[in-house]
C-alpha cells in the first residue's frame, strides 16, 4: 500500500502530466493545416482527426486531474489515520481507552511511522 508522501508524490506527477497533455491538447488546437493541403477535402480531414484528438487530449486530462484529487484525498486520509493512531499509541492507559488501535477508514490507509 502507498503511503501518504507515495500519494502525494503521484499527485503532483499526476498533476504535471494533466499540464503536459492539457498544452499539447492546445498547441493542437492552434494548429491550422488547411494551407498546406491542396484540396479542401484532405483539409477537413486532417481539421476532424485533429479535432478528435483533442477532445481525447481532454478526456485525458480530466481523467489525470481526478486521479490526482483522489491521490491528494488519500494522502490526506492516511494523514489523519496516522495522526489518530500515534494518539492511541501514546495515550496512557488509564483503564479507560480501548486496548485495540484505531480501525482504519479505509483498508488503502498505510501507516508511515
Amino acid at each position: 500500500m502507498p503511503t501518504a508522501a507515495e500519494y502525494r508524490q503521484a499527485a503532483v506527477r499526476l498533476g504535471e502530466i494533466a499540464q503536459q497533455a492539457n498544452e499539447h491538447a492546445v498547441s493542437l488546437r492552434n494548429t491550422r493545416l488547411a494551407t498546406v493541403f491542396g484540396t479542401e477535402q484532405l483539409a477537413d480531414a486532417v481539421d476532424h482527426a485533429l479535432a478528435t484528438a483533442i477532445a481525447q487530449f481532454r478526456h485525458a486530462v480530466d481523467a489525470l486531474v481526478d486521479l490526482s484529487q483522489r491521490c491528494t484525498s488519500r494522502a490526506h486520509e492516511c494523514d489523519a489515520y496516522q495522526r489518530e493512531f500515534v494518539a492511541w499509541m501514546y495515550k496512557p492507559y488509564d483503564g479507560t481507552n480501548p486496548h485495540e488501535p484505531p480501525l482504519k477508514d479505509f483498508p488503502w490507509i498505510e501507516l508511515d511511522l
